[in-house]
């Protein structure tokens, strides 16, 4: 099993609200890019303009919650305001504690089969 973190969240932006995360979004990946820890951070849109799919992957769990503290304290107030949580996928096993702080609908799941070419 690999030692990164890594996770897909689904958020629906609230009608009106996509100019606005745009704008936040660009802010946390411009963020996220400072994070040496942070390997994938990659956001998705849907044809319908309001599903966004974000795909996050850290080198170790240190590295993940270091990330979620900063979005804790600089963003998470104005994301949950844009947008509305969906599916939260974790491929992997998250702690308690990181399962107890997510807001969407948690789907765990554990490593069945592939390879990945960032695996060391």
């Amino acid at each position: 099993m690999p030692a990164d973190t890594h996770y897909m969240v689904e958020m629906v932006v609230k009608i009106g609200k996509l100019d606005e995360f745009t704008a936040l979004m660009d802010e946390m990946v411009a963020h996220a890019k400072t994070e040496p820890g942070t390997l994938d951070y990659e956001w998705y849109i849907a044809p319908d303009r309001r599903t966004v799919l974000i795909h996050e992957r850290y080198r170790d769990v240190e590295a993940a919650a270091a990330h979620s503290a900063k979005f804790s304290s600089d963003f998470r107030e104005r994301f949950f305001d844009l947008a509305k949580p969906g599916k939260f996928l974790f491929f992997g096993e998250p702690s308690l504690e990181r399962r107890k702080r997510i807001k969407s609908d948690v789907h765990v799941l554990k490593d069945f089969g592939g390879f990945s070419r960032h695996d060391s």
